[in-house]
């Protein structure tokens, strides 16, 4: 497994508080990877992304296929439905 770093700066336009937990990160192959917390020092896993805010937050996942596309998904608070899916730079 390949730990991938993603730094993002997401604004929330809902009116739902979201956590790193609703983010995932699937490949083109389709396999989906739910975030990691390997630097607990400093980030808060709790913390959130309140209504009508932005945050910077770095986001973690071990994968399985670094090498091939990978796309930011961001899942309801019962991850039931996709709310935005974002392609990663190569």
């Amino acid at each position: 497994e390949t730990l991938f770093k993603i730094d993002i700066l997401f604004t929330n336009n809902s009116d739902e508080t979201y956590k790193p937990t609703n983010f995932f990160l699937r490949d083109s192959q389709g396999n989906e990877y739910t975030s990691t917390f390997t630097n607990l020092k400093e980030e808060d896993i709790f913390q959130g992304f309140p209504p009508k805010e932005s945050k910077k937050y770095n986001l973690e996942f071990f994968v399985d296929y670094p090498e091939t596309n990978h796309w930011l998904v961001l899942k309801s608070k019962d991850f039931t439905k996709e709310l935005g899916v974002w392609k990663l730079k190569d």
